[in-house]
C-alpha cells in the first residue's frame, strides 16, 4: 500500500498544513518570532492582532537568514541583496497571508489581503516591499510577503550591531 504525502511528511509540514487562519501560531512560527529582536517581535504580534481584528491572518515564515541560506535565495532569484541585512540582523520577517478561502496565499494571488498588511504594517513602522518589481540578476521578482523595521538604522550599522551581539534576539541569543 502506498504512502501518502500526509504519512511521510515531517512534524514540521504537518504543523505548517495543520494551520488555520486566526488560530493559535505553530512551534515553528514561536521560534521564529522569537529570533526577532524584541521590538520588532512586538510589533509583529501587534501587526497580527490588528490582522485578526479585520479577520486577516499571516503565516510568520522566514526571520533570522544566516549567510549562506541569503546566498541560496540569491541563487533562486528570491533576493537581491548578497548580504541578509535585514534579516540577518532579526528586523526582519517574511509574512505569508492567508486567502479569503482560509488557504495560505504563498504566491501572494490574493493582493488585496497583501495590501491590507502592507498598511497596517507601514502605520506600525514597517518598511514594505510591496509589489514593486525587483531584479536578481537577470530575474524579476516582487516580495510582497517582507516586512522590515529599521529605526533609523543604515543597513550595514543594524548587521554589525546584532553579530557583535549589542542588538540581541527577543530570545536572548545570537544567531550569527
Amino acid at each position: 500500500m502506498a504512502q501518502s504525502s500526509s504519512d511521510i511528511a515531517s512534524p514540521a509540514l504537518k504543523q505548517f498544513m495543520a494551520r488555520k487562519p486566526l488560530g493559535p501560531l505553530t512551534d515553528g512560527e514561536l521560534r521564529r518570532l522569537n529570533q526577532l529582536q524584541p521590538q520588532v517581535r512586538d510589533k509583529i504580534v501587534t501587526l497580527r492582532a490588528a490582522l485578526n481584528a479585520r479577520g486577516l491572518d499571516f503565516f510568520l515564515g522566514s526571520t533570522m537568514r544566516s549567510p549562506s541560506e541569503q546566498a541560496e535565495k540569491l541563487k533562486q532569484g528570491r533576493s537581491a541583496l548578497k548580504t541578509p541585512w535585514w534579516h540577518g540582523s532579526g528586523r526582519a520577517s517574511d509574512l505569508y497571508m492567508f486567502g479569503p478561502d482560509g488557504t495560505l496565499d504563498m504566491k501572494a494571488r490574493n493582493k488585496d489581503t497583501y495590501r491590507a498588511m502592507h498598511a497596517e504594517a507601514e502605520a506600525l513602522g514597517f518598511r514594505v516591499l510591496g509589489f514593486k518589481e525587483l531584479k536578481s540578476g537577470s530575474k524579476t521578482f516582487s516580495d510582497p510577503y517582507h516586512v522590515e523595521l529599521r529605526e533609523g538604522l543604515a543597513k550595514e550599522v543594524a548587521y554589525e550591531r546584532y553579530r557583535t551581539g549589542t542588538d540581541r534576539s527577543a530570545d536572548g541569543k545570537v544567531y550569527a
